[in-house]
């Protein structure tokens, strides 16, 4: 068999597959979150009902949260909610570690913390209470920082470190225009990738507002979602697009330039809350699906005499406060459920068995000595 043949008869079997592929994924007309139940985990007078910094670690099969009053990580099994595993970290100068915006999980006794302030990522290893540290950003003033509100943050296996960044006010700054960066742990070499498209350069509310990625761990390739954006992009590890996924709504109206200049701060609040933009993606290993999320923006009223958070209808004329789409193995848009305040799920926390989601607002809780999550299961309709 020559090369030329051998090529086209593997072209025609990619083709015949993923035309089975689609098909399949074609017949899935709807998906729903069901809610199962609530978990409530019980907590310390030290700790917050709503951490700023939570997730779940599947090295571990634990969530976990930072608790930046006590300097902890808090640790709970997931299986026995009564229990909880308080590691305490010691910040300062004798181990260079001041602050904790990312927590990774290589096991319970080697745990990864990027702290933003020296903009150095620390390796914890509690047993022996030990700190290695990595300068994974430069500490000019001209050099990216960390995005604090992106929860962002994935080290390979190539102990690659993949961070966030926030665009830098410095037009004389040579990375000024950069979204990613990735230095690798070993070397200690920086790439800046993904340069920040001409339109978000232009528009200073585009350019400031938070960009997140997701690790894809199946296709090992990390997707991209910045908020104003209907598509998802494919990223190589060298910072190359490789592709774009439509990943277009109708409920998610495009984005508009104030017609005019604001009179008075008010009416820039009201155009702010007016705005609909992807707020999170985040990728499930355990169920092979990439979930992105959307805030629906608010009309504006004619008078402007209320408070611009109170709660309106959204630009739709519906109740919807935000959209999920669902997307499957091979990126195929297979569903899209919108959610009503205190529906949506913002921040989903996928593990082996539900999806977890922090119940972290006051209206909801009835004791806030607990830790509670809503617990999700992806059905069919």
């Amino acid at each position: 068999m020559t090369k030329f043949t051998y090529l086209i008869l593997s072209l025609a079997l990619l083709s015949i597959s993923c035309k089975f592929q689609n098909e399949e994924f074609s017949q899935i007309d709807e998906l729903e979150f069901i809610e199962i139940d609530k978990i409530s985990f019980p907590i310390d007078d030290e700790t917050s009902f709503s951490p700023r910094i939570y997730g779940y670690s599947s090295a571990i099969d634990k969530l976990y949260l930072w608790n930046e009053f006590n300097s902890s990580i808090y640790l709970f099994d997931i299986n026995k909610p009564e229990t909880k595993l308080k590691i305490p970290l010691e910040l300062g100068p004798s181990t260079g570690l001041y602050s904790v915006n990312h927590i990774i999980f290589h096991s319970q006794d080697s745990i990864y913390l990027f702290d933003n302030r020296a903009k150095r990522l620390h390796l914890h290893i509690p047993s022996k209470s030990e700190y290695q540290s990595y300068q994974v950003l430069g500490t000019e003033a001209t050099d990216p920082s960390i995005d604090p509100n992106s929860r962002s943050f994935w080290i390979d296996d190539e102990k690659n470190a993949f961070i966030v960044t926030k665009p830098i006010p410095d037009k004389t700054a040579e990375n000024q225009y950069t979204f990613l960066v990735k230095c690798n742990l070993i070397t200690n070499k920086r790439d800046f990738l993904l340069p920040i498209p001409d339109d978000y350069k232009q528009d200073l509310t585009k350019l400031y507002e938070t960009v997140n990625f997701a690790y894809d761990t199946h296709n090992r390739q990390l997707l991209y979602s910045l908020p104003y954006s209907q598509e998802i992009y494919v990223i190589g590890h060298d910072g190359s697009i490789i592709d774009s996924i439509p990943s277009n709504s109708d409920k998610v109206k495009s984005y508009h330039k104030p017609q005019t200049e604001f009179s008075n701060p008010l009416e820039g609040q009201f155009w702010a809350t007016s705005l609909s933009k992807w707020i999170d993606i985040t990728y499930d290993p355990f169920r092979n699906l990439t979930y992105r999320t959307a805030f629906i923006g608010y009309q504006i009223p004619s008078e402007m005499t209320t408070d611009p958070n109170e709660r309106r209808k959204t630009v739709n004329g519906d109740n919807s406060y935000s959209t999920t789409l669902i997307f499957d193995a091979y990126y195929n848009k297979i569903a899209e459920i919108p959610s009503e305040p205190f529906t949506a799920l913002i921040r989903p926390i996928p593990t082996p068995k539900a999806i977890f989601q922090l119940v972290g607002s006051r209206m909801e809780l009835k004791d806030e000595n607990v830790l509670i999550f809503k617990r999700f299961e992806v059905r069919k309709k």
